[in-house]
């Protein structure tokens, strides 16, 4: 019997958690017993070179028009990038969508004669679409990231039902989650199947190695470190205000930022640094391709986040030994526990860094605890094989 035929469908290569799952699972999965194949509409960004391992089906160059950001490009490029969004929103106002048309015909192309034995698509929205479009198919499997019910309350009606009938499973990578759609969906509950992303943990205990070469971060201190994109979400901008609170405390520590975002979010975390007076001890050291060393070398890895399906820098912290304290976003209670961390709402948190900070039985137990801690990929991969057989 030959390989099984898998083709994993994502939008692009950038920064991101769908492509950092995606590289972890690729990592590690059984190679004599799948042949992989990868779509990718966008193919720029960092994951790109990550990816190039595998076989990549050619970028569609329609579809590069539609995925491009206008802004990044300059000269005859952007002027195209323009006009092509223009025709396609004059497209619409006649019901012609010309996107969904090329997804189909994409669709057919790479589904025809039995490409693959099982296709995957690897993020919501048109991915998840693309591939419900393709038939012959033995096998459709949809990931999900995100909490549905919190994405339904920014939208008017949802059409996702439909589209999410068409697959065998749809895997989810926590609890909270698979029950939120399953809230959503509830005639699709069944189809569910919750199993966290595979991380890569010898490549995380290896790159936190690496030497720090940033005269910014000292953790000579006690080192408190935040580790996500600059986003309304991730909620950094609370940061300088929970310092200031700290300050008051009469403690030493220094917060370390790493992350980018948009103009807009990267200007009002800075002015609140200002606004705080807490520019000594609240540290900008921007996005970072190896974040581990920074993690490793800390004493504290704080999230603020208001909704997440599965935190990465979670599992990190504890793969590398760093306790954690963290709001109660969705998946929190799966990922926290007194064990190795604190869940505390935003208001408490100086008062449960300074315990964190003052109390050193409490911060050695977690340190100690996290020392037995391990992340259990061949249970996730034992679940991935059963969905894909």
């Amino acid at each position: 019997m030959g390989k099984k035929k898998l083709l994993f469908c994502i939008r692009d290569f950038n920064h991101g958690g769908i492509p950092k799952s995606l590289s972890s699972l690729l990592s590690i999965i059984d190679k004599d017993k799948y042949d992989i194949t990868l779509f990718c509409a966008f193919q720029q960004g960092y994951y790109k070179s990550v990816f190039s391992q595998y076989n990549v089906l050619p970028q569609d160059k329609l579809l590069y028009w539609f995925c491009v950001n206008y802004k990044s490009l300059s000269g005859i490029k952007k002027f195209v990038a323009l006009l092509f969004k223009v025709l396609y929103k004059l497209l619409l106002k006649i019901k012609i969508d010309l996107f969904d048309w090329r997804l189909k015909c994409l669709a057919k192309r790479y589904a025809f004669s039995g490409n693959y034995d099982v296709a995957i698509a690897y993020a919501e929205g048109w991915i998840t679409r693309f591939v419900s479009f393709m038939s012959g198919i033995n096998r459709k499997i949809a990931w999900i990231h995100m909490d549905y019910k919190r994405v339904l309350a920014y939208e008017k009606g949802n059409m996702d039902a439909d589209i999410y009938a068409t697959f065998d499973f749809v895997v989810s990578p926590s609890i909270f989650s698979a029950n939120s759609f399953a809230d959503v969906f509830p005639n699709l509950a069944h189809k569910m199947v919750p199993i966290k992303n595979i991380l890569d943990v010898d490549t995380i205990k290896n790159q936190a190695l690496d030497a720090i070469k940033d005269s910014n971060f000292d953790n000579n201190t006690f080192a408190i470190t935040s580790v996500g994109r600059i986003c309304y979400e991730k909620q950094f901008y609370e940061i300088p205000s929970i310092a200031a609170e700290l300050k008051k405390m009469s403690v030493d520590f220094k917060w370390y930022i790493i992350g980018s975002g948009p103009d807009n979010e990267m200007a009002i975390l800075k002015d609140n640094i200002l606004k705080y007076n807490v520019e000594d001890c609240v540290i900008l050291l921007g996005a970072k391709d190896n974040p581990y060393p920074y993690i490793a070398k800390s004493n504290l890895v704080a999230l603020l986040s208001v909704s997440e399906t599965f935190s990465y820098v979670a599992y990190e912290a504890k793969i590398l030994g760093v306790p954690i304290i963290s709001t109660d976003f969705g998946a929190a209670s799966e990922i926290v526990d007194s064990n190795c961390g604190v869940i505390a709402p935003k208001s408490d948190f100086h008062k449960e860094i300074y315990n964190i900070m003052t109390n050193k039985e409490l911060y050695v137990g977690m340190v100690d605890s996290l020392k037995n801690f391990q992340y259990n990929n061949s249970e996730l991969l034992s679940k991935i094989d059963l969905i894909l057989n």
